[in-house]
């Protein structure tokens, strides 16, 4: 990729501007630890210090705040690119459960009528209405 003058190219993404210089001032490379921590931070993966120690660092470093930029700005678009979807009624009941509601516990047999009717197991449970019905049918040619 042709690095363009006022531009960095951070770990083969997209140049971002980097500061408010003259278009051709030229702009240090970002060492590796550094670009991870700018990743780290924009991930929100640093909690107390370490955040605060990144968070210093990029006040001082243009390359790395255009670092945290950078990886931002791709993170979005990861987000955009992504189709949101629902999670089955029988997740986010389980979840809610979980979370808001500990001492009570849905019975045996809600647990397997939600299991059965979950879209996930339709294949399932039509094989095994299938096999059901042709044990009745054998059964019957059997005995009548």
């Amino acid at each position: 990729m042709r690095q363009r003058p006022g531009y960095v190219t951070l770990g083969g993404c997209d140049a971002q501007p980097v500061g408010r210089g003259s278009e051709t001032e030229e702009v240090p490379d970002l060492d590796e630890e550094k670009l991870a921590l700018a990743g780290e931070l924009a991930l929100g993966l640093l909690d107390g210090e370490e955040q605060r120690q990144a968070r210093r660092a990029m006040a001082q470093d243009e390359t790395m705040r255009a670092a945290y930029l950078n990886w931002a700005e791709s993170l979005a678009r990861l987000h955009d690119d992504t189709p949101e979807v629902a999670p089955a009624p029988h997740v986010l009941r389980g979840i809610e459960g979980t979370l808001f509601d500990n001492s009570v516990q849905a019975d045996l047999w809600t647990r397997w009528k939600t299991a059965l009717l979950a879209p996930e197991n339709r294949e399932i449970v039509a094989i095994l209405v299938a096999a059901k019905i042709g044990l009745l049918v054998w059964i019957l040619y059997l005995f009548l």
